[in-house]
């Protein structure tokens, strides 16, 4: 079964065409005129709408005999009669010129009708072709207008990715400027109190100088104050009752005692405070000077000096 519109092959059950979408259940007449070869006229109407000829349609009465050539695309009727008043001996020359009239016009129908199935391959063909050119031109004007929009994106982000960089890049050369100033500001500073650090260790040498200078010059002051006062012959008596007469010098680092004829040395231990080698102690205070002599035969003496003169 083909479709009367397309030629489009279907099977028996179809009621539609798969391709164009047309009715199958309507029966078609083909024009007569094969100038026109119209194959697609509804059954019921009585000319053709293109060329206006006349469809002969069978009614099959008793006075007539109908023959028909049926096509897939309709029908093209004959009607020839079926009783003629002609001598009976030309009743088979007349079926034969029926038969071949017949046959001629079949020959003409098929050959109008493959010219038509081939006009229409052609413009379906054609439309198809057509078809697919405004298809293939949609989609490449749509790839076109994808690229061009991507292209636009594309470009967009890459402004925006370049604003980004140097924004960035801006804001990174403030902030290296900021911390090169700060830098700047804190070396300043660094500087500023390192040199008033060192002039206030400066200030606190120079001070501790003074105050040592001040201090030696006491000691000293006092040094000599008291070696003057050291400084003299002493009369005592020991713890045995023995009168002894000394003469002692004050030194700077200690004294040096003349006693018993022999002289002895004294080292400060601290102020006031001498020690003999011997392990004698002698202690100096107030203009008099007191002594423990070391006996290694007996017990130790204690001695008690005053300075003479001093009363």
């Amino acid at each position: 079964m083909q479709c009367p519109s397309c030629n489009n092959d279907l099977p028996e059950s179809a009621e539609f065409c798969d391709l164009c979408g047309c009715k199958l259940t309507e029966q078609y007449t083909i024009c007569p005129d094969p100038a026109c070869g119209k194959n697609d006229i509804p059954e019921e109407a009585n000319f053709c709408p293109d060329c206006g000829a006349e469809l002969h349609h069978s009614h099959h009465t008793s006075g007539e005999a109908t023959s028909a050539h049926a096509t897939s695309k309709g029908i093209s009727i004959i009607t020839v009669p079926s009783r003629i008043d002609t001598p009976r001996t030309s009743t088979s020359l007349w079926k034969g010129v029926a038969l071949a009239v017949m046959i001629v016009v079949g020959a003409a129908g098929l050959f109008w009708y493959d010219n038509a199935q081939r006009d229409e391959r052609r413009r379906n063909e054609a439309r198809q072709e057509e078809m697919r050119q405004q298809q293939e031109a949609r989609r490449n004007e749509e790839k076109q207008q994808q690229e061009a929009r991507e292209k636009e994106e594309r470009q967009q982000q890459e402004a925006r990715a370049r604003e980004e960089r140097r924004q960035q890049e801006a804001r990174q050369k403030e902030e290296r400027r900021q911390q090169a100033r700060l830098e700047r500001e804190e070396q300043a500073r660094n500087e500023r109190e390192l040199r008033e650090k060192r002039q206030r260790e400066r200030e606190q040498r120079e001070e501790e100088r003074r105050k040592e200078a001040r201090r030696t010059e006491r000691r000293q002051e006092q040094a000599s104050q008291e070696e003057d006062e050291i400084t003299g012959s002493y009369i005592g008596i020991s713890s045995n009752g023995q009168v002894v007469t000394i003469r002692v010098r004050a030194l700077r680092d200690g004294l040096m005692v003349n006693a018993f004829g022999t002289s002895v040395m004294a080292l400060k231990v601290k102020p006031g405070m001498y020690v003999t080698p011997v392990g004698d102690s002698i202690i100096c205070k107030n203009g008099e000077i007191s002594m423990i002599a070391k006996n290694q035969y007996g017990p130790d003496v204690y001695y008690m000096f005053t300075k003479k003169g001093s009363r």
